[in-house]
This record gives structure tokens, sequence and C-alpha cells, in this order.
């Protein structure tokens, strides 16, 4: 190769260099110029929410950002439970209004029937149990024709109905035991559950994370446990409370941030602030993390308050 093709050849590759230089300086100052524009809103089945004000002002990046509105939306997902508690309640509060209006009832029958047996009058009984003039006076008759059998007919009767007496108060005693046995079994269950809370790491932390936003984590359980059993699953106790746990973590890192919001402000000692070099450029700054977890978002927050 000629001396002349040789000096053609090294200018071509030094104009390249200098063009790509120019192109990566380029690149590099519209990265730094860029601007992060916040949004605070976050949906949850079509309706849209926005974050809480005191924790707006920490949000500095798209990667907070993200991390802050997965916790909304999953603290939001969750309403759907308290929904069902609110219904059970009403259901349970309907139930002892009618119960209230049988034991009403009783009451008045009882003066009806102390009434009818001192002056012999058993219509307002009859009309308290729905019974006619005609069927009470058929049962007069009915009472009337035992009365005029032979005496060892009428005792026939009268053991046939203390036999079905007795059949029905053993049937109540154990329709009674059954249901203080069932009663008991609950209990138990209940307790069980708790003690695997207490057991299960961050259970009673995210308990009572729950009860700070009315929420029964015992109860919660029981749909829980319905839930995975419809979908094919045959949970054990411990795997129904760790799912729990799991699925309301986002419960314990609201409530931290919000008691770090809520912690008094001092003045961190800027002296003693370590300080590194920026990835472009000469000047010196605190470097901005990547956000990989919430652990971070926490610790952003926090520096952020202490400035």
């Amino acid at each position: 190769m000629s001396e002349d093709a040789l000096e053609e050849v090294n200018e071509n590759e030094e104009v390249l260099e200098s063009s790509d230089e120019q192109v990566s300086s380029t690149v590099e100052t519209e990265e730094e110029v860029t601007e992060y524009t916040p949004n605070y809103s976050y949906k949850v089945k079509d309706e849209e929410f926005e974050f809480d004000e005191f924790l707006r002002g920490s949000v500095t990046s798209t990667e907070q950002e993200e991390a802050l509105r997965e916790l909304y939306t999953k603290s939001r997902g969750l309403e759907g439970y308290k929904d069902k508690l609110t219904t059970k309640e009403q259901e349970y509060n309907e139930l002892m209004q009618e119960a209230g209006t049988y034991t009403d009832g009783f009451k008045t029958l009882k003066k009806h029937v102390d009434h009818a047996n001192s002056t012999g009058d058993f219509r307002e009984v009859g009309k308290a149990l729905g019974l006619s003039d005609e069927k009470l006076v058929e049962y007069a008759v009915k009472l009337a024709e035992e009365a005029a059998l032979p005496e060892d007919q009428r005792d026939l009767i009268n053991q046939n109905r203390e036999l079905q007496d007795k059949l029905s108060s053993v049937e109540g005693r154990m329709t009674n035991y059954e249901a203080q046995q069932l009663k008991s079994d609950q209990q138990a269950k209940a307790d069980y559950v708790r003690k695997t809370i207490e057991e299960t790491p961050q259970g009673v932390e995210v308990w009572q994370a729950m009860a700070d936003v009315n929420r029964d984590m015992v109860r919660e359980f029981y749909y829980m446990g319905d839930e995975m059993i419809s979908a094919g699953l045959n949970p054990q106790i411990k795997d129904i409370v760790g799912k729990l746990v799991s699925n309301n973590q986002h419960l314990l890192e609201l409530k931290t941030l919000r008691q770090q919001q809520q912690q008094p402000q001092v003045q961190a000692d800027i002296g003693q602030k370590p300080t590194l070099p920026t990835v472009k450029g000469n000047n010196t700054a605190a470097v901005v993390k990547e956000v990989s977890s919430i652990d971070d978002l926490k610790r952003i927050h926090q520096a952020m308050v202490n400035t």
C-alpha cells in the first residue's frame, strides 16, 4: 500500500472517531436534560385514585413512583374483603332482630295462655297460634271423645304421648349437644388459628396492621380458606395464614412510611454526609441508586426527610 493511500485511511479513521464522539456527547446531553414528570394517580377496578399528599414529595423518579403505586394498588385491591365482612355483619344483625321478634311473640303467647287457663277463653291463644275457631272446636270434640273412652284405652293414649314427648326431648338434647360441640370445635379452631398467626414470621405485625384499618385477620382467614378450597386446593391452616401475611405485607410497608413521616425532622450533619462523583461530569453529588425494592424507597424517603 502506498504512503498516500495509508495516509487517506488514517484520515478516514480519525473522521469516524470524531463522529462517534459527537454522537455519544449528544446522547449524554439528552440523558442529562431529561426530567422526571410525576404521576401520582393509580387505578383499581377502573376507578382512579391518587397517592397520599404526605408521600408525594418523596417520589423523585419513575422507579420510586411505580414501587409506591404497586403498594397502593394492593391495598385498594383487598378492600373487597371488607365488603364481605360488612355483608356478614348485616346478616348477623338481621338474624338477631328476627330472634328478638320471636322472643316478643313467645312472651305475648304466654300471656294469652295464662289468661285462657284462668278464664277458659282460648280465643286469643288460637289467634296468636293462627288457629281458627273451627280447629279449636274440633280439638275440644276430640278431647271429649277421649274422655268417654275406657280407662285402659285412655292410659294407652297417654303412654304413647309420653313416649313421643320423651323422644322429642332426647332429640332436642342431641341437637343442643351437637350445637355445643360444633361451637367448641369452632372455638378450638379459632384458638389454633391465632396460635399459628403468632408463630408465623410477621404474623402478629400483620394482624395489628389489619386491625388498624378495621379488618379482622381471623375472620378473613375463613374467607380466604373458602376461596382456596373453591379453587381446588387443599390448604392447611399454616398455608392460609402464610398467604394472608404475604398478601398484606403492603400494610406494614405503608405503616412504616407513615410512621417515618410523623417522626420529627432532624437536620443532618452535612459535613459528615458522604458524597460521591456523579456518573457523568466532574461535580460531586449524592448518587441516586436505582430503586429495585420497597427498602430502597424507604431509604430514599428517609434521606430526603433528613436533608
